[in-house]
């Protein structure tokens, strides 16, 4: 098979039936893809591998106070921050929606819509016709490229106007407009297990397709909120 036009080949290696290399997550989203197509899977990928809400014991939710989706422009990677524990990965998932459910956040459900464990494992979270939830300030579109930094966290936040300028800001909390995926655990000195890895690159891939997006329209936390590092300098450097 010839090489697409524009696309640069890497020497790679092989973990887990994954490939991976110097390559960024754009490559390895591209790869992903054309593995779908080669393989003649469906727009949403293979369900089977999806643990769904049922099965990881998930609470009820309080939709008066989930704001709408709207149309996925973005597919933005977070990392948890926190470790899994003795009682393992569908037991932590569990305890991350009551932490977001409860007195300190009040958003209604887990914040994110999937979920991704050391072993690879991905959890179906928050439904996506639902916004995710953040503690973060989430800048627009039109904020963030105004801003010209590809990254606004750690020592380099950018203080937004208050929409003074009449470039709007997405309400503090929410991200209409993103599908998001956190990878479990903290990855700002480590890399996610090859497992993860490999999950999260099949995954951004999936919803790229599912949502008729681009490469070009994934995002990582840094990137699109102030104040953060998410999802870890370790993961950030690796794509």
């Amino acid at each position: 098979m010839s090489q697409p036009a524009g696309c640069v080949c890497h020497e790679v290696e092989y973990v887990g039936g994954a490939a991976f290399g110097p390559a960024s997550l754009v490559m390895r989203c591209c790869l992903a893809a054309l593995i779908f197509v080669l393989a003649g899977c469906t727009a949403t990928g293979p369900d089977a591998t999806l643990v769904a809400r049922s099965d990881w014991g998930a609470g009820s939710v309080n939709r008066d106070v989930l704001p709408p989706n709207g149309e996925v422009r973005h597919v933005t990677v977070h990392h948890t921050y926190t470790e899994v524990g003795p009682d393992g990965e569908a037991a932590h998932v569990h305890a991350i929606q009551r932490f977001h459910q409860g007195e300190d956040r009040f958003w209604g459900d887990i914040a994110y819509h999937y979920l991704i464990g050391p072993s690879g494992t991905v959890f179906v979270g928050r439904p996506e016709t639902y916004a995710p939830a953040s503690g973060t300030v989430y800048l627009s579109d039109a904020l963030r490229d105004a801003a010209g930094q590809d990254s606004l966290g750690g020592t380099a936040v950018r203080t937004p106007p208050n929409g003074d300028d009449g470039i709007p800001l997405t309400p503090p909390g929410t991200s209409d407009g993103h599908v998001t995926i956190s990878v479990i655990g903290n990855y700002e000195e480590a890399l996610p297990p090859p497992a993860q890895r490999a999950a999260l690159v099949a995954r951004v891939a999936d919803r790229l397709h599912a949502h008729g997006l681009t490469v070009n329209d994934v995002r990582f936390h840094r990137e699109v909120a102030i104040g953060t590092a998410c999802p870890g300098q370790a993961l950030y450097d690796w794509v």
